[in-house]
């Protein structure tokens, strides 16, 4: 389904600070999972949700997004998990 994605500026440094591109981002979204419940991020005012998988080059990472209408993402960072 068609929608859109808004990346914030934080996201895009963090992408490129962490080597992601949007095909990453894409792939994560396609095959990795929320895990957790939302979580209210009371600086912003909004909702966010964690989505985790793997990048195209096998690396582990997570998105947090937070919605915008019924089909908009704005993307907040990207990492890879703390192991």
């Amino acid at each position: 389904p068609k929608g859109e994605f808004v990346a914030t500026r934080h996201f895009t440094e963090r992408m490129r600070e962490r080597r992601f591109d949007l095909a990453d981002v894409i792939q994560t979204a396609r095959t990795g999972r929320i895990y957790n419940p939302p979580e209210w991020d009371t600086k912003h005012g909004e909702w966010t949700w964690r989505i985790e998988g793997k990048s195209l080059d096998g690396r582990a990472v997570y998105v947090v997004f937070s919605l915008l209408g019924k089909r908009g993402v704005k993307g907040i960072t990207i990492e890879t998990p703390k192991e």
